[in-house]
């Protein structure tokens, strides 16, 4: 069986009018379940929220076909899990999955949603922007018709992806793993020194 007809591709934006599923989703599903890919698509809650007749569009174009999951919880992880391969676009899942899973994103070039126009007078960097071509490659959306080749790279690279993946995760990720512990630690601290606070004050009284 070709590798390509086991590979699972998580299609899973960020929102608004001109993120990728609003964009180009139907093409771009169609494009990967005709090349035997299993394809799950996860829109954000916002999408899910405002777009219901979107939604509603993906099942019943989609829905008979086998090989199509649509995902409307994120409630689950299992996803971000069992894929092999996330396609994204300016969306924060991009950071939890790369670094999560050692995985490599494929971004579709579609516009910035800006929520403040002014924010280039930082000169500041997005990290969102900055570590994009770091944890994958971006592509036109001109471009999906040559998606099935940048998947099939993907895979034939994923040794190196993933030992870039961790050192990018080390240098960019504080405490990764710990920081259940550590959260927890800084909050026991932080109560200790409140009923110390709280105690030296009764006894002021």
């Amino acid at each position: 069986m070709p590798y390509k007809e086991k590979t699972t591709v998580l299609i899973a934006p960020s929102w608004g009018e001109k993120n990728m599923l609003e964009a180009h989703g139907a093409h771009l599903i169609k494009t990967l379940l005709h090349h035997g890919y299993k394809v799950i698509v996860r829109p954000h809650p916002e999408t899910v929220r405002r777009s219901p007749m979107l939604i509603e569009a993906f099942r019943t174009q989609f829905g008979g076909n086998p090989l199509f999951v649509l995902e409307t919880s994120i409630a689950s992880d299992e996803s971000l899990l069992r894929a092999d391969v996330l396609i994204c676009d300016m969306s924060g899942v991009a950071l939890e999955y790369a670094f999560g899973t050692e995985r490599p994103v494929l971004f579709l070039d579609v516009p910035l949603k800006v929520i403040n126009p002014n924010f280039h007078e930082l000169g500041i960097e997005p990290f969102e922007l900055m570590i994009r071509p770091q944890i994958g490659k971006i592509i036109s959306p001109e471009k999906i018709d040559t998606i099935d080749a940048e998947i099939k790279n993907f895979l034939a690279q994923k040794s190196q992806w993933r030992d870039r993946l961790r050192a990018l995760r080390a240098q960019h990720v504080f405490a990764f793993g710990r920081s259940s512990q550590i959260g927890a630690d800084y909050i026991m601290n932080l109560l200790q020194i409140s009923s110390r606070t709280r105690e030296k004050a009764y006894n002021e009284i």
